[in-house]
């Protein structure tokens, strides 16, 4: 089992999860990941995505029919995800 420590955040239908070594949420980090979605990058957009960012872990597993799913753990909250539900990005 592979831990990846980062933030995860709702974009519509998906769980997108930010692989990333940073230990506060900045503007920086907002700008970075806007950039890396594709979306706006102007502060209305940096304000609303650092409120939803939570700290989070994810946990890569296998069910017993070697689906691959993702389990999502944050301060006072999980999640449980298949490939399709969920975006990762590396920065």
């Amino acid at each position: 089992m592979n831990t990846r420590t980062g933030y995860t955040f709702r974009l519509g239908q998906k769980e997108v999860f930010v692989e990333t070594a940073a230990k506060r949420k900045t503007k920086l980090l907002a700008s970075k990941i806007l950039r890396k979605l594709l979306l706006p990058d102007n502060p209305s957009q940096r304000a609303d995505l650092l409120y939803y960012l939570q700290k989070a872990d994810l946990e890569e597993r296998e069910t017993s029919k070697e689906a691959v799913y993702y389990k999502i753990t944050g301060d006072r909250f999980s999640s449980t995800c298949f490939e399709d539900d969920i975006v990762i990005i590396n920065l």
